[in-house]
């Protein structure tokens, strides 16, 4: 070859290795620089001119050196390739300045055409991509954690479980070296009890409590006070970034070097305000805890502080279900003894003779009273002797029984011992307590749990016994004992009536006394009783608690008719129900009676015929109900976040869905250098953003408690935003379908409780299928469509309806199961998965909305649920559209705060595109002492609510004090504390929501500026 052509193809080679996107660099066999590309000047800082001649070990850090003469060596003798592109192996390189930066090298000896050999590196830098994969590596662990976390909410079964498993996912998958949490007490020392632990040995919490005393979160001041301390004090989370070398934790050195930990975060977690516990996190790594993790560990205590909240919730739910159902049965019990005690009243008026009567008194004990037997011994005294004679019994398989009554007998057993010792003689859990023994050997044998005897005085003899057998282990309470002793002495009157020959003037007397007796019972009741005339309904009198609940004076409550005490509208239902007890029916059903106040109090009514001189009256007893319904209150919002558990999972997913494309367009627009896919990358950012808000949206619809003004709505968006939350949590072998009629009129409703009606039945339905999968289908249809079921049984009393359907193929019901699913607490599912309050609360909403539901099942064939709810004579609006054009601004001064630095600028920078001049600050307390010295300086006061050191809502009213005609903007992602009436009313004049779009923003600051001058004139 020429040597004109190997100069071309020596030019050739220069040129492809200067275009080469990675440094190139040349050595001879002194491994001196014989040639450098442009990317290699560029990437170490050198002129060309520095580098020539330059040994190329002088590109290497000191630290390195050796090992790369090692590989130098290599190269020249064993003329083999270095390179960690695949191995993966740590290199670096330093630049003119000293910089050290990680770096791919491929390092190779190459003979030259003219035998010379040659060694040429291949060499990249690779520092942003080491930098991304850390990221990317904490990132991993971040939503390993926060999915653990949430994990451990729904499969913890306390507080202490729930602790335990965070404590094990921050070791496990945060790296962290300990992790462990402490209960807050209010005691003398302010004590800090260590409840649990991950990373330390066993024990070691009670050693050191033993050796040093019991922990404290009292503030010694700033030299002696800890970072726990000072963490519960501040409220806030308290980092040490270098216990091992900062002087001020000289005193936590010893104990840190003994557990290998050099940094700590103590973060509180806070309920309802209130710190609870603190989490203690500690790394063996100094400076571990920077801004980024900080604020993720901060977020993540705010996960715990709500875990704790709803799994103390969920044990106020359990005890809230536990009185509720004491006091159904209560109430229950209590009507029971009632109705035994006016049975028994009625039965002496009816009885021909003694023997009679006590027979009717044991059968009303028995079949009333729900008994297992019932008996009545007379009571001989003969010399020293006293025998028993049975006179009369009642109850189920007697056996010889009977028999043993024919004859006197000397007294024994529980008779004896209650005529011994002259009071009642009660044995309770026989079986248990071995009791059994006295009546059969066998256990199996003896048909009760427990029994009574108690004696009856004629003067100061007893003449009589009055036994009293129950299957339940603990019947004779010391309200049931209390009664039957009252039962008892009516009876000894009854008895002594017929020792009279004069019949019918005792029974007139003892009558007379039973209604004394029944009027002292009246005005002493806890209840409200009213009496009403069968004939005309006019109350003829009330107790003193019935005036009290009016607030009425008796005067003006006697004459009243029945249905005044209730609301209007409701006439017909009071009159059914008051007609069917002339007819001496008893019935229990729950209303409201209306004040003087006008105020609406819930009541139960138990109304019952009673005869008093031959005149049929309707006794109506009013039990004040609110306090129950208050607590079945909480408890449906209980059940929201007990669903909202449910739903996590689905809703982390979703979550995470929607961070993936913001963080990969996120990065790809900034690599990218063409402007249009720039653009394009953006959009879908904003998309993104787009759904995470409305997720968040649905969300806290979902969470938020139902109001109880009911007004015009249309149920499309309504059933549409829950089947988006129930859609999320289903599995992958339920399949839902959707059939929603646009053209449905509108409803008077409240639209969360609609709400929880569709995620009720919805849940329902995921339960029956979630074992084998199915379908769901979900529809809204008008009264005419074919799609409706229509069963010929069904009774549908409202002319103009729309109707709400949710079908699904599971294991549907037997007809035993569907007549009992709208009762409290009646669930066919297995523990922990509900309370059975889900079709009941559905059911009293449905109710409250003046419509109706039906049911259709098969055992293996699915359910149907239909809900029928009465249209409104006009449709409800439609959510108006946004609109985008935006209001410009003319110079005007805006106070923009908020203390996310990010957040403040991205709202200065859309103000001050739309013509707007901005002055921004990250504190609100900042900001006040600004104002103070120019109140005049701006135009308008736009700021976030929720700011550390003063909130939004106070700093609006300190600066309305100082000039009271600047208008504020106040804005809020979600605030608890402050409303949008409650802002105007602090004089505000714009709360809007975040997160908000430029359009929005910009519509909300010229409207209060348009606002503003018309006011000024």
């Amino acid at each position: 070859m020429s040597k004109k052509k190997l100069k071309q193809l020596d030019e050739m080679i220069k040129e492809i290795l200067n275009v080469s996107h990675d440094a190139i660099v040349v050595s001879d066999n002194d491994m001196k620089i014989i040639y450098v590309n442009d990317v290699a000047i560029e990437l170490f800082g050198y002129y060309e001119e520095e580098m020539i001649g330059m040994k190329i070990l002088n590109l290497l850090p000191e630290r390195k050196k050796e090992n790369y003469i090692m590989d130098e060596q290599k190269i020249l003798v064993e003329k083999v390739t270095i390179s960690n592109v695949v191995s993966g192996e740590e290199f670096f390189a330093k630049k003119k300045d000293g910089t050290e930066f990680s770096i791919e090298l491929t390092w190779i000896n190459w003979e030259g055409r003219s035998k010379n050999l040659y060694n040429i590196a291949q060499i990249r830098d690779i520092t942003k991509r080491k930098s991304f994969e850390k990221e990317l590596r904490e990132s991993n662990a971040t939503i390993k954690i926060l999915n653990e976390c949430n994990k451990a909410l729904i499969d913890s079964i306390d507080e202490n479980d729930y602790f335990k498993n965070i404590c094990d996912n921050l070791v496990d998958f945060g790296g962290y070296k300990i992790a462990w949490i402490g209960l807050i007490k209010h005691d003398e020392i302010q004590s800090i009890e260590p409840l649990t632990y991950t990373g330390l040995p066993i024990g070691h919490f009670e050693n050191e409590i033993a050796i040093k005393g019991r922990m404290s979160w009292k503030f010694k001041g700033d030299s002696s006070t800890g970072p726990t301390a000072r963490a519960v004090n501040q409220k806030s989370a308290v980092v040490c970034n270098n216990i091992l070398t900062d002087p001020k934790y000289e005193s936590w050195r010893k104990e840190a070097k003994k557990r290998g930990y050099n940094s700590q975060i103590s973060l509180p977690l806070v309920v309802d305000e209130d710190i609870v516990a603190i989490l203690i996190i500690l790394s063996e790594n100094p400076d571990a805890f920077q801004n980024k993790e900080i604020k993720f560990l901060e977020e993540l205590s705010n996960d715990i502080s709500f875990g704790i909240k709803s799994l103390r919730l969920k044990k106020a739910q359990k005890e809230i279900e536990a009185n509720i159902i004491k006091n159904e049965i209560d109430l229950i019990q209590l009507n029971k003894l009632l109705l035994v005690t006016s049975e028994c009243n009625k039965a002496l008026t009816k009885s021909i003779n003694a023997i009679d009567y006590l027979q009717s008194i044991c059968e009303i004990l028995v079949e009333k009273g729900g008994n297992t037997r019932s008996i009545f011994q007379k009571v001989y005294h003969e010399d020293s002797n006293i025998y028993t004679e049975g006179l009369a019994l009642c109850g189920e398989d007697l056996g010889s029984w009977s028999l043993e009554f024919v004859e006197k007998r000397t007294i024994k057993g529980l008779s004896g011992s209650c005529i011994i010792e002259r009071r009642p003689i009660v044995y309770q859990n026989i079986k248990q307590n071995g009791n059994y023994v006295y009546w059969d050997k066998d256990p199996d044998k003896v048909l009760f749990q427990s029994t009574v005897a108690i004696p009856l005085f004629e003067g100061n003899v007893i003449s009589w016994v009055l036994r009293v057998y129950s299957k339940d282990q603990f019947a004779f309470g010391s309200r049931e004992l209390a009664l039957l002793k009252d039962l008892s002495n009516d009876i000894v009157y009854g008895l002594s009536t017929f020792k009279t020959k004069n019949e019918k003037f005792l029974t007139e007397v003892k009558l007379s006394e039973s209604e004394e007796k029944y009027k002292i019972l009246f005005q002493n009741s806890n209840d409200a009783i009213f009496l009403a005339d069968s004939e005309t309904g006019s109350i003829i009198d009330a107790n003193e608690k019935a005036v009290k609940m009016l607030g009425v004076a008796l005067d003006d409550i006697i004459g009243m008719h029945q249905t005044k005490l209730h609301p209007k509208g409701e006439e017909a239902r009071y009159k059914e129900l008051f007609e069917s007890h002339i007819a001496s029916k008893h019935k229990i059903d729950q209303f409201y009676v209306v004040d003087s106040t006008g105020k609406h109090i819930p009541v139960h009514v138990s109304a019952s015929t009673i005869v008093i001189g031959g005149r049929k009256i309707i006794q109506g007893i009013f039990r004040d109900i609110s306090e129950t319904k208050r607590k079945d209150e909480k408890l449906r919002q209980s059940q929201k976040m007990e669903a909202l558990g449910t739903l996590s999972g689905g809703i982390a997913h979703d979550f995470n869905n929607i961070l993936s494309p913001i963080i990969g367009y996120s990065e790809l627009a900034i690599i990218e250098k063409d402007s249009n896919k720039v653009s394009k990358y953006l959009n879908e950012i904003l998309s993104a953003s787009n759904r995470a808000k409305s997720l968040v949206s649905q969300i806290l619809t979902f969470c938020r408690k139902g109001e109880s003004e009911m007004k015009p709505f249309r149920l499309q968006p309504i059933i549409k935003e829950a089947l988006k939350l129930i859609k999320i949590s289903l599995p992958s072998n339920i399949e839902m379908e959707i059939n929603i009629d646009q053209d449905c009129g509108a409803v008077l409703c409240d639209p969360t409780q609609i709400h929880q009606v569709v995620m009720n039945l919805c849940t329902n339905a995921y339960h029956s299928m979630k074992e084998k999968g199915g379908k769901l289908n979900v529809s809204l249809l008008g009264m005419d469509s074919k799609d409706i079921r229509h069963d010929i049984i069904e009774e549908v009393k409202i002319k103009n309806y729309l109707c709400l359907t949710v079908e699904d193929t599971g294991t549907g019901m037997t007809k035993s199961v569907m007549e009992r699913i709208f009762e409290p607490y009646f669930t066919t599912k297995g523990k922990d998965e509900g309370t059975g309050l889900g079709l009941s609360v559905v059911l009293g909403i449905i109710k409250a909305h003046g419509g109706d539901i039906y049911v259709r099942s098969y055992p293996g064939e699915g359910s149907y649920f239909k809900v029928i709810l009465p249209l409104l004579e006009y449709h409800a609006r439609d959510e108006k559209v946004e609109n985008t054009d935006v209001i410009k601004g003319k110079k005007e001064r805006i106070m923009v705060i908020d203390d996310e630095k990010i957040l403040c600028e991205i709202v200065s920078a859309i103000l001050n595109d739309l013509g707007y001049v901005t002055t921004t600050f990250n504190s609100s307390l900042v900001a006040l002492e600004e104002f103070k010295k120019d109140p005049y300086k701006f135009d308008l006061i736009f700021t976030d609510q929720t700011m550390p050191g003063m909130v939004g809502s106070e700093l609006a009213k300190k600066i309305l004090k100082i000039r009271n005609d600047i208008p504020i903007i106040l804005a809020t992602g979600y605030s608890p504390l402050i409303s949008k009436e409650d802002a105007l009313n602090l004089g505000i004049k714009d709360f809007i929501m975040k997160p908000f779009t430029r359009s929005s923003l910009a519509n909300a600051v010229g409207a209060v500026f348009e606002k503003s001058k018309a006011v000024k004139g």
